[in-house]
């Protein structure tokens, strides 16, 4: 999912804007990140990880 927007990434769940908005405020509050970024890339390379 690198590279993706929020457009992209509401278009690709088929889920709303506020939703992925959401997804990404509530990652980073759990990670105990202040940059919605870096709590995407987190993401993206636990997904990596897990194959």
């Amino acid at each position: 999912m690198a590279g993706f927007n929020i457009k992209a990434i509401e278009k690709k769940l088929f889920v709303e804007k506020t939703t992925v908005k959401t997804y990404i405020r509530r990652i980073a509050e759990k990670f105990n990140i202040e940059n919605s970024i870096e709590a995407l890339f987190r993401c993206i390379d636990d997904v990596n990880r897990q194959g």
